[in-house]
């Protein structure tokens, strides 16, 4: 069987890339929202935060990081086992059922935490946790800018089939899953997947990755990757 052959994406799956390249306007738009609506509009998050008793507010943000934390490991994870391969230059794992599965509902779930935390941060007082901000839960317009063009590249990159693509979803699950218990080992976590993206880049503008579908994807996953 050729190369082409073992790399070619059934039907059921070109179908469903069909599907993500022809939503991506609609995302663009969404997108766009979530930047440009201010925090002035979530004012009543604040108001009703600052109601809420600070024992009841503290457990309620405790539970809300928690779950956040336990699910972004849980989808960080499934993408290692089932995202994983032994050559990232000789196959496309989004071409695999299970890992388009899993990287779809790690990008969806990425998607819904963004629009979630904008109510839920200011309502309890997320970046109260500690002294800073608490990464991978900021809200202002920097990080929203930030977030919304990661979930582009991210969505157009499940929608080519691009490996790096997953490298992005890695590093965003697992900076939100690590950056409230252990800031330290996500730093060095994200840093790492910089340092293959880097690699796996000039492979692909060397011409050493023989199916890389375009040059564009990789470079912009690593722009990303190190703002994110």
């Amino acid at each position: 069987m050729s190369p082409e052959a073992q790399t070619a994406p059934t039907t059921g799956v070109g179908r469903v890339l069909f599907l993500y390249n022809a939503a991506f306007p609609p995302l663009v738009f969404l997108v766009g929202l979530y930047v440009g609506l201010a925090d002035a509009v979530f004012g009543l998050s604040h108001v009703v935060g600052r109601r809420l008793h600070p024992r009841l507010r503290a457990a309620t943000r405790a539970g809300y990081v928690g779950l956040n934390t336990l699910i972004a490991g849980v989808l960080n994870g499934a993408l290692w086992v089932h995202c994983g391969t032994d050559d990232a230059c000789a196959e496309q794992p989004l071409h695999r059922r299970t890992c388009l599965l899993t990287a779809s509902l790690a990008l969806l779930g990425l998607l819904a935490a963004r629009a979630l935390d904008r109510v839920v941060v200011p309502l309890l007082r997320v970046h109260a946790w500690r002294a800073e901000p608490l990464a991978a839960y900021e809200t202002r317009l920097r990080a929203r800018v930030v977030h919304g063009a990661a979930a582009c590249v991210a969505w157009m990159c499940v929608a080519e089939a691009e490996t790096l693509g997953i490298v992005l979803m890695l590093a965003i699950t697992g900076r939100r899953a690590l950056a409230p218990v252990a800031p330290a080992m996500a730093v060095v976590y994200v840093g790492t997947l910089r340092l293959y993206a880097l690699l796996h880049t000039s492979w692909v503008l060397n011409n050493d990755c023989a199916v890389a579908g375009t040059k564009r994807m990789p470079v912009a996953v690593l722009v990303t990757l190190v703002v994110v």
